[in-house]
């Protein structure tokens, strides 16, 4: 059998010189270029549900001790569109406020193709629910497909003010 040790503290891209990955002296692995995209959300209040699937863009990117937007992602009211082909991992949550027969749905979307769906639905008459909702997928995407959360309701309410929720994407292979 042939065994081999190969001891680096980094990797370089061929061309630029850049570090693609690093080592530190514990073993953990670093890849500072990684596709990634966390942010709460920032809707202000209460938001009702719509009748027709509707993209929620209440995404706070714009303060990044909160939010992390690296590696080529890109964030508009669209969603977010990855920069290269591969297996990415999506998740996102939110509250809903659902009464009488009420529901609200939480979707992840490639550009116009359901991926997931997470639902809640309150069917006891008077009284009111708010549940965390939360969806999660692994989508196999093309650079420049655009992954969104998506939200439909009758009569429901949606919060993500905050820690309420959160929507992250990342490449993870």
């Amino acid at each position: 059998t042939m065994t081999s040790i190969l001891k680096v503290s980094e990797i370089q891209d061929p061309t630029n010189g850049n570090s693609a990955l690093t080592v530190d002296t514990s073993g953990r692995i670093f890849t500072p270029a990684r596709p990634l995209f966390m942010a709460p959300g920032n809707a202000s209040g209460y938001q009702n549900t719509s009748a027709s699937v509707t993209i929620i863009s209440a995404w706070n990117t714009s303060d990044s001790t909160i939010s992390i937007v690296q590696g080529g992602m890109s964030f508009n009211s669209s969603g977010v569109t990855v920069p290269a082909a591969g297996i990415y991992e999506v998740f996102s949550s939110v509250i809903f406020k659902v009464e009488n027969a009420e529901y609200g749905i939480l979707m992840i979307y490639k550009n116009s193709d359901r991926i997931t769906l997470s639902q809640s639905y309150n069917i006891t008459t008077g009284v009111t629910t708010e549940n965390s909702v939360a969806t999660k997928a692994f989508v196999n995407c093309a650079a420049g497909d655009v992954l969104s959360i998506r939200e439909l309701g009758q009569n429901a309410q949606w919060y993500n003010n905050s820690t309420y929720g959160t929507f992250s994407v990342q490449l993870i292979g």
